[in-house]
């Protein structure tokens, strides 16, 4: 019923390629500490990398097709955590007094082993200072611009998948 999973093998090797190269080039080799929300993303990638990786060997519809609507929602969780990031990016840049580099964030780790899931998330939403720093562009893209554009492939892959197997 579902030979093809090629897009799922795809998706999934997106997930953990991103995951693994952003820990060993940004986190090992540049030394590069990652913010709340580039945390968040990563997680989120591996979410999506193990839902794909799950997706391959259902054979049944009835378990298939829920585990592509969680992926579809998760992809759009991590666009929104993208999105966010970029706009949080870009304010800074616009904003001359910089009054976000005065905030002080908690580390991820931190928040959500002392605080409830709830507020934890607040939290990291609602936190700006460690998220508004450019630490690394490529052609113009910066880390959560390139987490964005993947989400946003994730999204597609997710569609057509969901839509191939209907």
């Amino acid at each position: 019923m579902f030979k093809d999973n090629r897009l799922q093998i795809f998706g999934a090797f997106i997930c953990f390629f991103s995951v693994i190269y952003a820990i060993s080039y940004y986190d090992i080799y540049k030394g590069i500490q990652a913010c709340n929300l580039c945390i968040l993303d990563r997680y989120i990638f591996v979410a999506i990398g193990i839902i794909f990786s799950l997706s391959i060997w259902a054979k049944k519809k009835l378990l298939f097709l829920p585990l592509i609507i969680v992926s579809f929602l998760l992809s759009c969780f991590g666009f929104i955590v993208s999105a966010r990031h970029i706009w949080l990016q870009k304010t800074s840049e616009n904003n001359q007094n910089n009054d976000f580099a005065n905030e002080c964030s908690a580390d991820f780790y931190y928040l959500f082993e002392r605080f409830p899931f709830s507020s934890a998330f607040e939290s990291i939403f609602s936190s700006r200072a460690s998220c508004t720093e450019v630490v690394w562009s490529f052609l113009g893209l910066t880390i959560p611009t390139v987490a964005f554009i993947i989400f946003s492939i994730l999204i597609l892959i997710s569609i057509r998948i969901f839509f191939k197997t209907r």
